[in-house]
Formats: C-alpha cells, structure tokens, sequence
C-alpha cells in the first residue's frame, strides 16, 4: 500500500518535471501514462482503496493541467494534445456501459473534475474542445446513439450546469433548442439562427435526413434538458444573463413550438 503510494507521488513529480520548458525536447508517452492510470483507477475502486483512488485522479488532474506559465508555443501544443487525449479517454469511460454504478460515478466525478478546469482555463482552444465535446455527448444523449440509461442521462447534464462555467451551459442552448423544433420542411428564420450549432451542421441531404430523424422523444429530452438550464441559471447570474440576451432566439423557438403543436400527434 505504502510503496504503490510512493510511486503516485514519484509519478506526480516525474509528471511536473517533464512540464517544465527545459525538458519540453525529451519524449513523454503520455498516451501511455493516461491509459496506465485509468486502468490502475479500476483497479483501485475494485480494491475499495480510496486513498490510492484518490491519488491516481491527482495525478490525472495534474497530467491536465500541465504547467500552464512560461509554456513555449511547441511545449502549449503539445499540452493541448495531451489534454484533448485526457478528455477524450475519460469521455470513453463514460460512455461505457458498465454493471458498477459507483465505478461508472467516479468516471463521471473525473470526467467533471476535468471539465471544470478546462472550461474556466484561460485557453481559448481548450474551451472550445470541451464546449465541442459535450455537444457531441448532447447529440449521442439525443440521438439514442451510445448513450444507455446508465451512461447518460438528464441528471448528468443537470450537473454541467450547475457544476461548470457557464459558458459551456451557453453553449449548449443552441443545439438544445435545434431538437424542440419539429420536423419540419423548409427553413424558417428561428432555424436559420440555429444552423451555426455543430448539432446540426451539414449540409443538403445530411441536413434533411437529420430533420427527418428527430422523433418526438428526442424533442421531450431536449425539453427537459433545457427546462435544466432553465433553473441552474437562477443560481447563476452569469447563465442567467446569456440565456436573456437570447431571449429573443428562445421566444421564436417557444412561438414555433405553439404554432406546430399538431407535429406532436
């Protein structure tokens, strides 16, 4: 116990040392490393050791955060990969459908844990992965693709929004109202200002086939997400205040909504 302790914290300061400029020049598998403490975080919660857990999900953190000052442009690069790859391991995590909710809970507290960071970091770059990133888990959510019940669920982006800067809670609104609008033939002006979202980029037939696919279901978890976003923003003044700047934008979506109510049937 003691000795697998000391190798966290060997790992922890082998980590640091690798961030600093000066050995930005020297290898470091951090693709490795990521995958060797996942799976040493499995093992941990299979153990029920909770100090060694937490240890790992230290190092996971710090593996993301780098070294943020003095970072020269290759080094800041190659931070934005790792930190992309991180995310992107504890996303599949995540996504995974597993039998042991508490393993599949610390995934999700990790992969927050993570989120967090990167969307209140100072780099432009990573804000817009992550941002891009969770829409991808909002249309998988939406779009009944890899997403069960045990992965993904209302409660998970419950907490994002009430959890994480408020900016990404923004930047969910679009393709969240994208889903309430009904199937519909031709272009209105509310969809028009709801085609920049990633959610439904693509163009011609791409663009149709994902009109003609969104079902009556998908709309209703696309209302109750955003009925989430609804009420974290009245504990949060700055989600409060984007959402009312895009008062006008959720108005035509509630308005098509009352003029279409037969698509409901």
């Amino acid at each position: 116990m003691e000795f697998k302790v000391r190798v966290l914290d060997f790992l922890a300061i082998y980590v640091k040392e690798m961030r600093k400029p000066e050995n930005a020049h020297k290898e470091f598998d951090t693709h490795k490393l990521i995958k060797g403490l996942l799976k040493s975080l499995q093992v941990a919660h299979a153990d029920k050791n909770t100090i060694l857990f937490d240890r790992i999900k230290t190092v996971l953190t710090l593996i993301a955060r780098g070294n943020n000052s003095n970072q020269a442009a290759g080094s800041e690069e190659a931070q934005n990969k790792d930190s992309k790859l991180l995310i992107t391991e504890v996303m599949a995590l995540v996504l995974k459908p597993t039998k042991d909710a508490k393993m599949h809970m610390a995934y999700v507290d990790c992969f927050i844990s993570l989120t967090k960071h990167f969307s209140e970091s100072n780099d432009p770059k990573m804000v817009k992965f992550v941002s891009f990133t969770y829409k991808e888990l909002l249309k998988k959510f939406l779009g009944g693709r890899g997403a069960s019940a045990h992965s993904l669920n209302q409660q998970f982006f419950t907490r994002i929004f009430e959890e994480c800067n408020y900016k990404l809670g923004s930047s969910l609104m679009k393709p969240l109202l994208r889903y309430l609008l009904p199937n519909v033939s031709g272009s209105s002006a509310t969809e028009d200002k709801l085609v920049d979202s990633e959610l439904s980029v693509g163009g011609g037939d791409d663009k149709a086939n994902k009109l003609q696919a969104r079902s009556n279901h998908q709309r209703l978890l696309a209302i109750e997400i955003f009925n989430s976003l609804v009420k974290s923003s009245q504990k949060n003044a700055q989600l409060m205040l984007a959402l009312s700047n895009s008062i006008d934008l959720i108005s035509g979506v509630l308005v098509t909504l009352l003029k279409t109510s037969d698509s409901w049937q």
